[in-house]
């Protein structure tokens, strides 16, 4: 009797199925899996699972009722850590905003899916009015993957003339190059200034009208706060720079 096999890697708490080859009139087969659950199986195609990261060895003997075979294989189960993926809070938008690219999952280079969510860019209109999940997934180079998620709320924004009822969003946030600033009710003037952890005055400006694009490609990564004075009123958002 003769048995094949090909070397195995498995991401972190994996659940996995081993596949005999053996050639032969095999009636009866005698697993022994290191760091496996079940440590043992005499099944054919036993289901093992792993929760325990590193290289595993593998045994089994086939038997045809008067002869058997062993075959070790050393290390043949490789268990990787999962990824640790993150992905910044999201902020609320408006039903009629304009489609955005999502940004904020780390590490760079994953995918991001869920209701209103096409190439990488979130369309409030097609998600529609609520609470919606975004999910970001990143695969590493084991080909292991992991994912999180944040929720998005999307809002029905009516004009309203009161400034200190105004809806003011800031898309995308997180953001790394441009952002936009969006202000509901009517076109008023609006003064900013925007300030990072320590304080300072990075950024002072104004426009008027209900949207304003802001460049912040020059900004350290971190959190600043956003500063509006709408008609003598004053209102304060976060800002997240990647």
């Amino acid at each position: 009797m003769e048995l094949y096999y090909l070397p195995i890697i498995v991401s972190f708490i994996i659940e996995r199925t081993l596949t005999d080859e053996s050639i032969g009139a095999v009636t009866s087969w005698d697993w022994t899996f290191e760091g496996g659950d079940p440590p043992t199986s005499t099944d054919q195609h036993p289901v093992v699972n792993y929760v325990e990261t590193g290289q595993w060895d593998v045994s089994l003997t086939v038997s045809d009722g008067t002869n058997s075979h062993t075959f070790d294989s050393p290390g043949l189960i490789q268990v990787n850590e999962l990824p640790d993926v993150t992905l910044m809070p999201l902020d609320t938008v408006c039903l009629n905003y304009e489609p955005f690219e999502l940004t904020g999952g780390l590490p760079e280079g994953g995918s991001y899916s869920g209701n209103g969510v096409a190439d990488g860019y979130f369309y409030p209109d097609m998600a529609g009015v609520g609470t919606h999940e975004i999910i970001y997934s990143y695969v590493d180079e084991n080909e292991c993957e992991n994912w999180a998620a944040e929720m998005i709320e999307v809002e029905i924004c009516t004009g309203i003339d009161d400034p200190e009822k105004n809806e003011i969003f800031i898309v995308p946030n997180p953001a790394s190059n441009l952002v936009t600033i969006f202000v509901g009710g009517n076109n008023h003037r609006v003064n900013f200034s925007i300030i990072d952890v320590e304080g300072r005055q990075v950024m002072n400006a104004a426009f008027t009208g209900n949207k304003n694009n802001l460049d912040i490609s020059a900004f350290k990564r971190g959190l600043y706060m956003i500063r509006f004075e709408i008609e003598g009123k004053l209102f304060i958002r976060k800002l997240v720079v990647i």
